[in-house]
């Protein structure tokens, strides 16, 4: 009995799709190994591929390790391949350490306008700057202090500075309200007999503040201060007045003063 071809509705055809193309995916598909250039990490599930080379390498896991093999798949590969080694893990750097350091003066010396010591206990232990009605002989006087420059210059070698304070007492004053204070820098190593030359001046009145005529306190500097003691073309702290105004004399407390001595703290990152 011959029968009556029906064609199938579209929600059939869909099935019958649908069933098609599941068993085409569980369908027994050709393999491929890999061909790799080195051998892949002990961490890869990979245990046979091809070398560039036309050698089969492989590995197995005895127990311990893995042992490596290989087959050449051409008469003239004799030596087995050499195996790179592992990149070495990157390491990581420490996080720098902050500091922040105090350096207190290990010399003073106040000068003359005539670039002469001071050489009395007055200039010898205080830092005296300016125009003295008092103390007509010396003139616009001038001070240096100094430090242990090798010492700063090696804790901020390689470093990141955040800041330079200085720290003084005002012991006296012509108006008792204070008198301003400018400092600067100086390029000498050790206290010198006579006024450096303005070569050994690198920094000339670059900071400037107030003290009460008896009064201890302390002034962020430039960090161009910081940044040359580091690199070594300047050693310590000049101090400068600006003209002969009354406004500028005083004495402040330098080393063997029997107060507290200048000081400089710098916060840095190493």
């Amino acid at each position: 009995m011959s029968g009556t071809f029906r064609r199938p509705t579209s929600g059939e055809a869909a099935f019958v799709k649908t069933i098609l193309e599941e068993v085409m995916r569980r369908l027994p598909r050709p393999n491929a190994i890999p061909v790799l250039q080195t051998d892949p990490p002990e961490t890869d599930p990979t245990n046979l591929w091809m070398r560039n080379d036309g050698r089969l390498r492989g590995r197995y896991w005895n127990g311990a390790s893995y042992t490596y093999i290989d087959y050449p798949l051409r008469s003239d590969i004799t030596a087995p391949p050499s195996v790179p080694a592992a990149p070495a893990f990157p390491g990581y750097s420490a996080a720098p350490t902050t500091y922040k350091k105090t350096y207190v003066a290990t010399w003073s010396q106040s000068y003359q306008a005539s670039g002469a010591k001071r050489t009395d206990d007055v200039g010898e232990t205080m830092l005296t700057v300016g125009l003295s009605p008092n103390e007509v002989p010396y003139g616009v006087q001038r001070s240096l202090i100094g430090f242990d420059h090798a010492t700063i210059a090696s804790d901020l070698s390689g470093s990141t500075i955040y800041g330079i304070q200085l720290s003084l007492t005002n012991t006296d004053s012509w108006w008792n309200s204070g008198l301003y204070r400018y400092f600067g820098m100086h390029n000498v190593s050790a206290e010198p007999a006579t006024w450096p030359p303005d070569s050994d001046l690198p920094v000339r009145r670059a900071a400037n503040g107030k003290w009460g005529r008896t009064q201890t306190r302390s002034i962020s500097l430039p960090m161009e201060f910081a940044r040359r003691l580091r690199a070594g073309t300047a050693k310590g702290i000049a101090l400068e007045a600006p003209t002969d105004s009354r406004d500028y004399w005083g004495y402040a407390a330098g080393v063997g003063s029997g107060y507290t001595e200048p000081s400089l703290v710098i916060n840095y990152t190493k």
